[in-house]
C-alpha cells in the first residue's frame, strides 16, 4: 500500500442520498461549525468533494482532532470516502506555523502565475 493510499478511508453509508457536490461541502462546513471540537477551527480546514470523496487539507494541533475530523465528516449523507491530508503541527513550537505559512504563500503565488 502506498503512502497516498494510507490516507484514504472508504466506507458506505446505507441509504445515503445523492447530493450535489457543493451541497456536501456546505453541509460538511456546517457540521464542523456545530461540533464542539471544531467550532472556530473550521476555517483551518479546506474541504473539496471529488466524486463523493471528501478531500481534507489544512492544519490542526493534534492527531486526535485529525481523526475526529474524518469520523465526523464520514457520517454525512452522500460521502463515500475521505482523503485526510490535514497536517498536524505543534502549537507550542513558534516555528511550526512559519514554514506552512511560507509554503501557502508560495502556493498562492504559483496559482496566480498559472492563471
Amino acid at each position: 500500500m502506498s503512502g497516498d493510499d494510507m490516507n484514504v478511508v472508504s466506507f458506505t453509508n446505507q441509504g445515503s442520498v445523492k447530493l450535489q457536490r457543493e451541497e456536501i461541502v456546505v453541509r460538511a462546513y456546517q457540521c464542523l461549525d456545530c461540533h464542539p471540537h471544531f467550532r472556530g477551527r473550521q476555517l483551518n480546514i479546506r474541504i473539496r468533494n471529488e466524486e463523493s470523496v471528501l478531500m481534507l487539507e489544512g492544519r490542526l494541533p493534534s492527531y486526535y482532532l485529525k481523526q475526529i475530523l474524518q469520523t465526523v465528516l464520514r457520517q454525512l449523507d452522500g460521502v463515500s470516502g475521505i482523503q485526510n491530508d490535514v497536517e498536524v503541527f505543534n502549537p507550542s513550537d513558534p516555528l511550526s506555523g512559519i514554514a506552512s505559512l511560507n509554503q501557502e504563500g508560495i502556493d498562492d503565488v504559483n496559482d496566480k502565475n498559472q492563471n
